[in-house]
């Protein structure tokens, strides 16, 4: 995927935290322009819905172009907290902390949008 453009991420994550042992998804659309370049999705148990929102996000800025500009379409308020550094993570920190890690190693540039969920 080679882009200059400014991209769009849509991403989601969930968990049903009612039935043992948690399980969760997450997922994530990439567009350029309008059009899909690039979509996947996972799960995992034993989660937290903020855990699967995360790795929603950290899966998607993983596979950006080196320099990329991109704008990330949530509802999750916890990870835009998380990561435009408003809040000071007590959990997830390993998560965060890859996060940013991906984000410096590959000079990207990221915006957040919150989106109002279901």
């Amino acid at each position: 995927m080679k882009s200059t453009n400014l991209l769009e991420i849509y991403t989601d994550g969930s968990c049903n935290n009612l039935k043992y042992p948690n399980f969760g998804g997450w997922a994530y659309v990439i567009l350029e322009n309008g059009a899909i370049i690039e979509s996947k999705s996972g799960n995992a148990s034993h989660t937290t819905n903020n855990i699967m929102e995360l790795t929603a996000i950290i899966n998607a800025v993983s596979v950006l172009p080196n320099g990329s500009q991109a704008t990330v379409y949530t509802d999750s308020e916890y990870c835009i907290g998380c990561l435009t550094g408003r809040y000071k993570p007590k959990a997830n920190v390993e998560l965060i902390s890859s996060y940013f890690n991906i984000i410096k190693e590959r000079g990207l540039s990221m915006r957040f949008q919150w989106v109002k969920g279901h």
